[in-house]
Formats: structure tokens, C-alpha cells, sequence
């Protein structure tokens, strides 16, 4: 029997299944910009959501976990980045080292860039949900205010590399998933971020994943033609 941890083959003309699964189909677009809407809808909700979330993370044991389960996205992830490393010491496992180094390096980069550009203040900061500065806000309020609410790069990272792991191995892909929703969830229950930065975040690092798996694929299967081109010669 095939283990779960066995990685699927990488996309290829006669293998498209990943790839058409994970990023090629219009229903996956549509489901993108349908949750990037609803994180700017919600940007409008976040003061009422935000104090009960905030109630559940004045529970010890709650703000414990939070603390914990929220370095998957940072500490936790690099050091998985490592355990992939040394796991892709096998030829098999290689491409999917490839792919999660890709994934991880493309989010933490676009999401400083883009967090800085809007400009939110987080919510341990102020008590308004509507404070964003844009990205010249720090010249008036200076660093006591910290204004890199939106997206949350914590989430960004964790839906990034769930999507590279699923695309990897598909049968674990509910896992995946449900460990970076959990980055979600406990960065607003430590009140780093508020409700809408994480739903933002998830549809951007799910987004980033799915472009560099679709990348990857085209890699490959450009491989692929050339490869056959070559034992024809």
C-alpha cells in the first residue's frame, strides 16, 4: 500500500492531474476573488468580531496553544523548510523540496512588500479597524504604532506551503489546510491581526502557492518535451 508521505508525480503532458486539480481550473479563480472579498467585506466587522476572539485568548490554556500553533507560519515553518531539506535527500522527495523552498521564499517576500504598501495598524496598536496608513504612515506616527496588519504574514507563509505540501501530497492536502488555518486563528486570538488580515492572508498565500505550483509544472513538462526530444535524436 502507498504511504500518504509517498509524493504524487510531478505534473507532466501524460501526468496533469496536480496541476488541473490545485491551479487550473476557473472555479478555483472564482473561489479566490469571492474570499478576497469577503476579507474587505469583513474589514468593516472587525471591531465587533475581534473582542470575543480576543476573550478566548485570555484563556490560558487558548492563548498557550494560539502562542504555539502560530509558529507553524514563522519558526515552526522554517524549521519544517529544514526537515523537507533533509527528507529531499531522497531523489524522490527532491522536487518537493524545490517547490516548498519556492513557495515559502515567494510569500514571506510579497507579503513584507505588500503588508508595508497598505499600511494597517494592528489591533494591539490601536482599537479602530479602519486606521490604515498606507505606506508612508510610519513618517508621521513612528514606530510605536506598527503599521503591518494586512496581510498577515504568518497566514500567507502557512496557506503557502499547505498549498505546496498538498500539491505534493494530495491525500494529505486536508491537513495541510487545517494546520494553516490554525495560523488564522491564533494570530487573531494572541490580537496580532484582526479577522479580515487573516481571511486576506489565506487567499494570498493560497494564491502564491498555487502560482508557483503552476510554474513548476510548466518547468517540468517543458522538461519533459525536451527530454523527449533529445532520446529521439
Amino acid at each position: 500500500m502507498k504511504s500518504p508521505l509517498t509524493p504524487a508525480v510531478v505534473d507532466s503532458p501524460e501526468n496533469p492531474s496536480q496541476i488541473s486539480t490545485l491551479c487550473g481550473r476557473n472555479g478555483k479563480r472564482v473561489w479566490i476573488a469571492a474570499w478576497f472579498c469577503i476579507g474587505i467585506i469583513l474589514i468593516y466587522f472587525d471591531s465587533t468580531i475581534q473582542p470575543y476572539l480576543m476573550a478566548f485568548g485570555h484563556d490560558p490554556t487558548m492563548r498557550s496553544i494560539a502562542e504555539h500553533w502560530q509558529d507553524l507560519g514563522a519558526t515552526l515553518g522554517i524549521v519544517s523548510f529544514l526537515i523537507v531539506g533533509l527528507v529531499a535527500s531522497r531523489r524522490d522527495h527532491y522536487q518537493t523540496f524545490i517547490t516548498f523552498a519556492l513557495a515559502i521564499s515567494a510569500a514571506g517576500a510579497a507579503v513584507q512588500i505588500v503588508k508595508h504598501l497598505i499600511g494597517r495598524a494592528r489591533p494591539d496598536s490601536v482599537h479602530d479597524q479602519t486606521h490604515f496608513y498606507g505606506p508612508f504612515g510610519m513618517l508621521y506616527h513612528g514606530p510605536k504604532i506598527q503599521m503591518d496588519s494586512m496581510p498577515s504574514g504568518h497566514t500567507t507563509a502557512a496557506f503557502a506551503m499547505a498549498v505546496a505540501l498538498a500539491y505534493h501530497w494530495p491525500r494529505l492536502a486536508p491537513l495541510w489546510f487545517f494546520l494553516a488555518a490554525g495560523v488564522a486563528v491564533a494570530r487573531t486570538l494572541v490580537n496580532r491581526h484582526f479577522p479580515s488580515d487573516v481571511v486576506v492572508a489565506s487567499g494570498f498565500g493560497t494564491v502564491i502557492g498555487w502560482a508557483i505550483c503552476a510554474a513548476r509544472a510548466h518547468h517540468v513538462a517543458k522538461l519533459h518535451v525536451v527530454s523527449q526530444e533529445n532520446s529521439e535524436d
